[in-house]
């Protein structure tokens, strides 16, 4: 009883890890299975290049910048206290590079 589970598991583990395949009365050994890349064929000096990102264009233009400008109010002596800082929007313009695909 013992050696029929010996041999058949041995049989069972044989026929799991070796990878022989039966066909047209002949083994034939089965290799791990590969994929195919498509194969490329390139020319050695191509006619145009042809590539995956777009080069940025770089230009200059007029760019408002918004901010807010500290307003001093006169003088009051004495009563410091009652200044409140007061803030005025003001529009400013800078000549900065601006990217556009």
């Amino acid at each position: 009883m013992k050696r029929k589970m010996a041999v058949l598991g041995l049989a069972f583990m044989l026929g799991l890890c070796c990878k022989i395949s039966y066909g047209d009365n002949y083994y034939y050994y089965s290799p791990p299975y590969t994929i195919n890349y498509p194969v490329v064929q390139v020319p050695i000096n191509p006619y145009r290049t042809y590539s995956t990102y777009s080069i940025p264009r770089i230009r200059y233009e007029w760019v408002p910048v918004y901010k807010y400008e500290l307003v001093k109010p006169a003088p009051i002596y004495g009563f410091r206290w009652l200044r409140q800082p007061t803030y005025q929007p003001v529009t400013d313009w800078q000549f900065v590079p601006v990217t556009r695909r």
